[in-house]
């Protein structure tokens, strides 16, 4: 992940600790800032179909799948992910839709709640569904994901929050 520069970035929630050294804490702040734009830009790549959103995975990324009620699985790298997400996208007319309903800054983890979407090829009927994806970095780098469906509380709990 190409890092950036980012200006003042709006307060998503949360925000650093007072009893950090102010340099530390600034940092702190600053790169789960930047890990919130990682996850929203990723996610802005894959719905409009940016086939380069898949590169950005390091190679040892790990995609928890396995509360998924239909087909759980676990992928490793940017290759799983790739191969699966074609095979989600394919049912959908004009492709699945992602948009990123809420983002929320857990530190070194981003939670995300998505709306995920399309019409169907056969059907032609407008389903759409939330769930909540949990991303955890480590070094400022991400490793991983891990999907809870619809799931609030137990993804608000993985990313050590409460309602």
């Amino acid at each position: 992940f190409g890092r950036q520069e980012y200006g003042e970035a709006p307060c998503l929630r949360g925000g650093p600790s007072s009893k950090q050294a102010p340099l530390a804490r600034d940092t702190a702040w600053a790169m789960s800032e930047e890990n919130v734009e990682i996850v929203r830009n990723f996610y802005a790549m894959i719905d409009r179909g940016d086939p380069e959103a898949w590169e950005l995975l390091p190679a040892d990324f790990v995609i928890d799948l396995s509360r998924r009620l239909i087909d759980p699985v676990m992928l490793r790298g940017p290759d799983e992910m790739r191969a699966f997400y074609r095979d989600l996208d394919a049912p959908w007319a004009d492709g699945a839709r992602l948009e990123v309903e809420e983002l929320i800054d857990a530190g070194d983890k981003v939670l995300v709640l998505i709306r995920f979407g399309g019409r169907g090829k056969m059907s032609g009927a407008e389903v759409e569904a939330l769930v909540w994806n949990l991303w955890t970095f480590r070094d400022g780098e991400p490793v991983g994901w891990t999907y809870f469906g619809e799931d609030r509380a137990e993804a608000l709990e993985a990313a050590g929050l409460r309602e």
